[in-house]
């Protein structure tokens, strides 16, 4: 190498070196903004609470007194809808900021190693007449080595606790892969345990005609073809067949097999199950359930708005199966007697437990997504396991669903951060759908292979359930409590702030939408060609099942509502905040 050619390396060398200690100053000036604003958002995020605002509770409860005041109802959305999406806002923004820190240290480092592999390059002695460029000492070396190190640890540990309110990954990253279940300590993987049973029974012609779950036989809001009334009158008794006072209160669902409707109850004394005569009204029974051994002493958080009796039973004709806010589940047979108790674990919720059991074969599954040591779980009729997969999901309150995906069936579970699908016989995995934001509550809607699932005030995705592909995304009036309903073409969403939407299935394209001053928690249900959305007043919004916009009629129960109705034989049961309601067209003969 001749001496001008030296030079010329030398000076690029220089340059270099110069233009990498600016980009690392620039890399670690960011980076410590970054942190900053990342651990102060995580500090205000982790105790931002938006159901338990007092204010808004406070709004609710006036409410309640005035229910017909129209002003008072669009302020609690107006500002209901701020404080989720402030909450979900803050959310996204301390992700973003953990991915930019990890981003600014990397550049940092980056830079750092290429000064000290380009100071290895300047000629040893400089050409004459040009100042040689100043090498890092140990010491500074040493220093920034451990600076770096800091913030490289600090980055890590920020976006996973940032990330954690948002998603927890399987290990092995994201994207689709396969995971096989935990089995019982008796099970094989791939195999079913002693007591399993197939998935036969739940075609079953008493299955198809009873409300054996919530959102009815197939899990997805489809009631079996029936006429249900489109008039009625809470207040004056029209077409209300009986109503009866529920001893506990609750928000979970009625459930229905053949003439008996059940119920859950709770307080922070007693957990029960109720059964009353379908055609009557008469109490038939109440069953209290015990605490297992492994029930938690200190009874797990809940807010109001959830209690300890939000998870909707499951009956199969032989079993009643109820679970509770303490992580109780029970098994009774249909004249009230316990069969036995099992606890899946201690809920750590936000506000409370509140997934509901779905039917898997004599047995249910039970979606357990919390903070820590989430899991899938599927128990047999005589209480064993059945097979057991971890979910790492964050809290949520969806309930899975038992789908056709292609030549398989799936049961499908939504959740932080993920939508995933598994083998109803073995709980091993067969795919699963990153990005899931947000709180999660509304359970998958499903109709011709395609799955619809929201995430509250953020978008919902339309799904290929074989595949778990991403078809399509919109953004809009979504569901946050209420589950979408997905038949012939269309996909019906109902929000708690008063919208209902019906979409085009195939692309997302809005076909109409309607707003009305009271919010939705029910989900919507399909029964007689017809669109049933209860609103939170007890007010039911009946649509006709069409692509154009068609309110056949709002007939009033008189009483708030917000569990999901059951639909039987022609018959409606509803839940009010105090009483059981049985809706039947006067003079009509009971099926």
């Amino acid at each position: 190498m001749t001496p001008f050619t030296r030079r010329i390396d030398g000076e690029l060398a220089r340059f270099l070196i110069s233009t990498c200690r600016a980009l690392a100053l620039v890399a670690g000036v960011f980076s410590v903004a970054m942190a900053t604003l990342l651990v102060a958002n995580y500090v205000q995020l982790s105790t931002l609470k938006p159901l338990d605002n007092p204010a808004l509770t406070a709004l609710r409860e006036h409410y309640r007194s005035t229910p017909e005041n129209d002003e008072l109802a669009a302020n609690i959305r107006v500002l209901d809808l701020a404080a989720r999406r402030a909450y979900f806002t803050r959310q996204w923004q301390t992700r973003t900021a953990g991915y930019l820190l990890l981003a600014g240290v990397a550049l940092l480092f980056a830079c750092l190693r290429a000064v000290s592999s380009l100071a290895k390059r300047l000629p040893q002695a400089p050409p004459e007449g040009v100042e040689a460029a100043p090498v890092f000492p140990r010491a500074a070396r040493v220093g920034l080595t451990i600076v770096g190190g800091i913030f490289l640890v600090g980055a890590v540990m920020s976006a996973v606790l940032g990330d954690g309110l948002i998603r927890r990954e399987f290990p092995g990253g994201a994207g689709a892969r396969s995971s096989a279940g935990k089995p019982s300590a008796s099970a094989k993987p791939g195999t079913r345990t002693a007591g399993s049973s197939s998935l036969d029974v739940m075609g079953t012609e008493d299955y198809k005609r009873s409300w054996p779950q919530l959102r009815g036989p197939g899990g997805d809001g489809i009631a079996s073809p029936q006429d249900p009334p489109v008039e009625w009158d809470g207040k004056s008794g029209k077409n209300v067949a009986w109503k009866a006072d529920v001893p506990l209160p609750g928000r979970s669902s009625p459930v229905v097999w053949e003439n008996r409707v059940f119920l859950t109850g709770a307080d922070e004394a007693a957990r029960e199950v109720f059964c009353w005569d379908a055609g009557t009204g008469r109490l038939l029974w109440r069953s209290r359930v015990p605490p297992t051994p492994a029930t938690p002493a200190s009874l797990a958080r809940v807010s109001s708005g959830t209690g300890f009796a939000a998870s909707t039973m499951a009956v199969n004709g032989s079993r009643a199966f109820a679970i509770f806010a303490t992580g109780d589940l029970a098994a009774l047979d249909m004249d009230g007697k316990l069969l036995w108790t099992r606890n899946v674990g201690t809920p750590t919720l936000n506000y409370g437990y509140a997934s509901s059991l779905a039917l898997l074969g004599d047995g249910v599954v039970v979606q357990f997504d919390q903070e820590e040591d989430g899991k899938l779980v599927a128990f047999n009729a005589d209480g064993s396991v059945r097979w057991e997969t971890p979910r790492r999901a964050l809290g949520s309150w969806a309930t899975p669903v038992l789908v056709d995906a292609g030549s398989r069936r799936a049961v499908v579970a939504h959740g932080t951060p993920m939508l995933a699908a598994y083998d109803p016989e073995t709980g091993k995995e067969l795919w699963h759908l990153f990005g899931m934001m947000g709180e999660n509550a509304p359970s998958p809607a499903y109709s011709d292979g395609k799955l619809f699932v929201a995430t509250q005030l953020l978008s919902l995705l339309a799904v290929d359930a074989r595949s778990g592909k991403k078809l399509w995304e919109v953004y809009d009036d979504l569901p946050d409590v209420a589950s979408p309903l997905a038949s012939g073409g269309m996909l019906l969403m109902t929000a708690s702030y008063g919208v209902v939407t019906c979409l085009n299935a195939s692309d997302g394209e809005v076909l109409w939408s309607q707003e009305f001053p009271t919010g939705f928690y029910a989900s919507p249900i399909l029964a007689g060609g017809r669109f049933y959305a209860l609103d939170r007043s007890g007010v039911m919004r009946i649509f006709a099942a069409d692509r154009a916009v068609k309110l056949l009629g709002s007939p009033s129960l008189g009483e708030p509502t917000e569990a999901t109705p059951a639909f039987r034989g022609g018959e409606i049961f509803i839940r009010g905040e105090h009483r059981l309601y049985c809706i039947r067209s006067a003079g009509r003969p009971r099926e």
